[in-house]
């Protein structure tokens, strides 16, 4: 009998349509329905709210974003440049060729010494490099966003990989981000992850890891690579397939318990430290300060750094790379072509500086006096204050970034704003995001204070001004410099606590799944026991039917929520079961956490992904969600039952039933809805989910929250801001 139509025929069929649809074939124990109780009461009846889908019919990526062939063969003001590193080994003398998206070739060079490759050719938006190393070819993918002061392509195993996974993958420029969604989901790594600008050595997906992997495999780069770009495609539709084999941080047995996106945000904060203790250092002894220095001072006798003390300039200029690499990524250029437009409009404003810090980067001693004399006069005339001249022109980048007076109504921060509000759900993702923008932006602003209070110093030594005209210059820079950072730092919104997922339409916060629920009595409240009803293993059989002759009974505390209101919070969301899914002390306070409605379930994660025909996981992810633990160092499946790795079956909508006059035993009564194949049962009672006692992996806890407006006013942007704008504007525009 079809089983759709089996689900109209009684309560007994209930039972037999959750085990199935719940996954209880997944833990201990049987499905069958000789193991099911013979009898069930009449009050216990369910309906079909959504039946089944085939779970095949069901995409395991997401939509293609478009993108024009057109838009990544713009040119880009970027030199082609890459590094080329097999493992630990800079990889010497190697020939490298750079293609544009459209395969042409775009030029040529041979790496030096620290397997640097460059040509003196303009970039594209995306640029495919080829490597002919000794072991192989080595492949690397670059998206160029024109906002880099000094981009580099890394070339390595693991950018191999990548690049033939995308190029396997998308055959068209369109479907970078679906190529990016299954590399992130086979490595574990962040949702948010750019894999094009990780660099060499990053920890949760280290080719270095690789590089010892392939060599223990005896496989040459090409093999190996295939190896690894088969095993991703083929486990595509595997809802618990992963490799963390290269996660450094997963590996290591002195694992930090400092957050990555925690440490990330950290770089902007040395940037801003940094520039504030050059600049107000400077102010006593301008002459003989580290500021002028470090921006100029080994090239000239007058001044003498500290020998063996390390360069805080260009420590922080390598920090202002990183945080470029943050913001660079393939974006949806529809979506965000006005944020775009924005912020390089704004970052015009730093150009001259940004020339400068090139050039530093690449002046040594060795120059020859012309090319020492340009950098020497372009920095002087940094300082010269002429209208509309360098310092006015921070000032102008201010206002167009926060939106103040003639830029009110096109900021920067706006437009940043109005791109994170399209993800459905806020998470550190979106959190990162605006960060990100925010660092880059304060990084620029650092540079170019440090830039002008050297340039103040170097054109008073040279105009022979006098120790108090070069004093007050500093202190007006210094003052510039800290209302900038003030502004920022108001329009800053904290750090999400680990996990956090706000769904800001409906104003619900989701974690994922915590833990699984073994058995009745998990569901159970806990000053109730339960009564356990099992099969005493005689069975009698007469007439070619069979019957169990003898149950045993035995009663159980419950360890729910006491008056039947659901599942236990604290245990099911710091329990020891599943360490990698426990939530920290932080995440549980951050509201009054609960067993989510089937309306909420609905409006959150089913209606959207059952329509566009795409895994709940998969439709989450691909709007903002994200389950990052730095319990293990990896994100989780955050809808996956940790107990089966299958697509989770979760229980809604607890209430308390029977005891009446026809049903004197309570019982809990509630609906399900399962993630794997979308089909939606109401009302179950649940003595029936559990069979009677048997230990089945049947459901999963995925608890949710009510998020009040005042807490969503504090972490959403695009309310902070206004909420900022509205009590704290003058702070803002000074």
């Amino acid at each position: 009998m079809e089983r759709r139509k089996f689900l109209n025929f009684g309560a007994g069929s209930a039972l037999t349509a959750l085990l199935s649809a719940c996954g209880g074939g997944g833990g201990n124990g049987s499905s069958s329905d000789a193991d099911a109780p013979t009898e069930l009461d009449e009050t216990d009846t369910s309906v079909v709210v959504e039946p089944a889908l085939d779970p095949t019919t069901l995409s395991s990526v997401p939509a293609p974003i478009n993108i024009d062939l057109a838009a990544l063969l713009e040119v880009v003001d970027a030199p082609l440049r890459a590094s080329v590193v097999l493992g630990e080994a800079a990889q010497v003398g190697v020939s490298v060729s750079f293609y544009d998206a459209a395969k042409n070739l775009l030029g040529s060079a041979v790496t030096d010494a620290d397997g640097i490759a460059e040509i003196q050719q303009s970039a594209r938006r995306a640029v495919f490099a080829e490597a002919q190393t000794a072991a192989g070819k080595l492949y690397g993918l670059h998206y160029y966003n024109g906002l880099e002061s000094d981009p580099e392509i890394a070339i390595d195993i693991l950018q191999t990989i990548i690049a033939n996974l995308i190029l396997e993958i998308a055959g068209k420029p369109n479907s970078y981000n679906v190529g990016s969604y299954v590399l992130q989901d086979y490595f574990r790594v962040p949702s948010d992850l750019n894999l094009l600008n990780i660099g060499h050595n990053y920890e949760l997906l280290d080719q270095r890891l690789m590089d010892i992997d392939r060599k223990k495999s005896g496989l040459s780069i090409e093999k190996y690579s295939k190896e690894i770009s088969n095993d991703i495609i083929e486990n595509i539709n595997d809802d618990n397939y992963f490799n963390l084999k290269f996660n450094s941080k997963y590996n290591s047995s002195s694992q930090a318990t400092q957050s990555i996106s925690l440490q990330r945000n950290e770089i902007a904060n040395e940037i801003i430290k940094s520039a504030k203790t050059l600049i107000v250092k400077s102010i006593p002894v301008p002459f003989a300060s580290d500021l002028a220095g470090y921006a100029f001072g080994k090239f000239v006798d007058w001044i003498d750094p500290n020998p063996g003390v390390v360069n805080p300039f260009e420590t922080i200029y390598a920090s202002l790379a990183a945080i470029e690499n943050k913001i660079n990524s393939l974006t949806n250029r529809t979506e965000e072509i006005a944020l775009t437009q924005s912020i390089n409009n704004t970052m015009m404003n730093f150009s001259a500086f940004s020339n400068l810090t090139t050039e530093l980067d690449r002046l040594n001693e060795k120059n020859n006096a012309d090319r020492l004399n340009l950098y020497k006069k372009a920095l002087i005339d940094l300082g010269s204050d002429i209208p509309g001249g360098p310092r006015d022109k921070t000032l102008i980048a201010h206002r167009m970034f926060v939106g103040c007076g003639e830029f009110e109504r096109s900021a920067v921060i706006d437009q940043l704003t109005e791109v994170i509000k399209k993800k459905k759900f806020y998470s550190r993702i979106s959190e990162n995001k605006y960060k990100s923008y925010l660092e880059f932006y304060l990084a620029k602003q650092s540079m170019a204070h440090i830039f002008l209070g050297a340039s103040y110093i170097i054109r008073a030594k040279e105009y022979g001004e006098t120790t108090s005209s070069v004093q007050a210059k500093l202190e007006r820079l210094s003052d510039d410099f800290e209302k900038i950072i003030l502004s920022i730092e108001e329009l800053a919104v904290p750090t999400l606590p680990d996990r956090i997922n706000i769904d800001h339409e409906n104003k619900l916060a989701w974690v994922g799944i915590c833990q699984s629920l073994y058995e009745l009595k998990d569901l159970w409240p806990s000053d109730r026991e339960v009564t356990y009803k099992k099969p005493s293993g005689r069975i009698i059989c007469a007439g070619g039917s069979c019957r169990v002759e003898e149950f045993t009974y035995s009663k159980v505390q419950g360890a729910g929520m006491n008056d039947w209101s659901g599942i236990n919070v604290q245990s099911n969301m710091q329990g020891t079961r599943n360490y990698s899914h426990t939530i920290n002390q932080e995440t549980l306070n951050f509201g009054n956490w609960r067993t989510p409605t089937l309306s909420e379930v609905k409006k959150s994660f089913y209606d959207e992904s059952s329509r566009l025909k795409l895994k709940v996981d998969v439709f989450a992810a691909s709007n903002g969600f994200s389950s990052f633990t730095n319990n293990s160092y990896y994100e989780l499946k955050a809808f996956n039952n940790p107990a089966t790795g299958r697509l989770a079956c979760i229980p809604v909508d607890f209430r308390q039933a029977g005891g009446t006059f026809f049903v004197r035993e309570k019982y809990l009564d509630l609906s399900s809805v399962n993630f794997e194949n979308m089909e939606i049962i109401k009302s179950i009672k649940a003595t029936s989910a559990y069979d009677w006692g048997q230990k089945r992996n049947v459901y999963a806890f995925l608890p949710t929250m009510t998020t009040a407006s005042y807490i969503l006013e504090k972490y959403l942007p695009w309310l902070h801001v206004a909420a900022v704008r509205n009590s704290s504007k003058n702070v803002i525009c000074k």
